[in-house]
């Protein structure tokens, strides 16, 4: 069985420890556009909130609504930190997920240049 080059195994390793890292990094950007998101909308429910307690205040008649549209932003509000909670959890998994693929990658790597060291080494290419 032919083992492949050591360069090649080495540039394999190098490809594979880019394709990782630049996963990474366009996780962790689309995370950070939806924590933004998350919090314009926080911004946007509290405003919503103090419009509603203004609404209540100058227009008695209209209570009923008012009481209705404050349990829509507490609905919304709840939907929020869900989806929040769930941002949170989804990027625990892909941190971890990561974190063993590039584990797995790094050992990937390092068997196979002990196999190269190994063949080279039976072949008598080595000076040890």
């Amino acid at each position: 069985m032919k083992y492949p080059p050591l360069k090649i195994t080495i540039i394999i390793g190098i490809i594979i420890i880019i394709l990782a890292t630049i996963l990474i990094r366009i996780n962790a950007q689309e995370n950070q556009e939806q924590l933004k998101i998350l919090t314009e909308i926080s911004v946007d429910i509290k405003y919503i909130k103090k419009n509603i307690s203004d609404i209540k205040e100058d227009n008695r008649e209209l209570k009923e609504d008012a009481v209705m549209l404050g349990s829509r932003v507490t609905r919304v509000e709840e939907r929020q930190i869900n989806i929040k909670e769930n941002i949170y959890g989804i990027t625990e998994r892909s941190n971890w997920v990561t974190g063993i693929i590039g584990s797995v990658l790094v050992i990937m790597l390092g068997l196979q240049l002990k196999r190269s060291y190994s063949h080279r080494k039976e072949n008598g290419k080595t000076a040890h």
